[in-house]
């Protein structure tokens, strides 16, 4: 189920995954580049993100 306005809920199917990437000690992180999902519309984005984290 997904949330929709006014409170209604669509009984659409939606997915949640979480990754996991090893870095190597004493390296710094530059940068993270996300795929481009390719979304129906150029204003609609296909992919959100809604936490991240980088931790030592």
């Amino acid at each position: 189920m997904r949330n929709q306005p006014g409170n209604a809920q669509a009984a659409k199917a939606v997915n949640v995954y979480a990754v996991s990437i090893a870095l190597r000690a004493g390296r710094t992180v530059d940068h993270i580049e996300l795929p481009d999902t390719g979304g129906p519309f150029k204003w609609l984005p296909a992919l959100h993100v809604f936490a991240l984290s980088i931790a030592l």
